[in-house]
């Protein structure tokens, strides 16, 4: 049996404040990062996790976890459309088929590792984006913005090796 190679890309995510004011989390000293980092249990504990984004459905699987490194599933939900058996004829159908790609996030360094897969985001940007707006949506009941980029580009690296 041959082992399949994953490839990853490696991010970075930040959480900010929504606003300069102190919150109530500020107040009683509850981190952004333990906020966050509640988030991910919390999303490794619940299994599975149903996030709608306008027509586009999102599934996010807990799957593994060792200290503070998390690897969980993170599925896109598209609607197929088939032929099924009829009485007289084919008759178009529609079946609803989820695939995934792994997200690995070290809470310890800030870090999410997201797998490249075109077959379920044509690219790593799309997934990267809509995650972080998943996190966004989530951090928000506690004043928080989470943002992810990239730790390193294209661009960037060849500059840095041709110079």
């Amino acid at each position: 049996m041959t082992e399949k190679k994953m490839t990853f890309y490696s991010h970075r995510y930040l959480i900010t404040p929504m606003t300069n004011q102190a919150t109530l989390h500020d107040v009683m000293g509850e981190k952004k990062e333990l906020s966050f980092g509640n988030l991910i249990h919390e999303l490794y504990e619940t299994t599975k996790t149903v996030w709608n984004k306008g027509n586009r459905k999102y599934l996010i699987y807990g799957y593994q976890n060792r200290k503070h490194i998390y690897i969980l599933k993170y599925a896109k939900v598209s609607n197929e459309n088939i032929l099924v058996e009829g009485d007289i004829d084919l008759e178009p159908g529609n079946i609803e088929s989820a695939k995934f790609i792994y997200i690995i996030i070290d809470l310890a360094h800030q870090i999410i590792l997201i797998q490249k897969k075109s077959t379920v985001f044509q690219e790593v940007s799309s997934a990267e984006n809509i995650l972080a707006e998943f996190f966004r949506e989530k951090m928000k009941k506690y004043n928080y913005v989470v943002n992810i980029y990239p730790l390193t580009t294209k661009i960037g690296f060849w500059k840095y090796v041709d110079s």
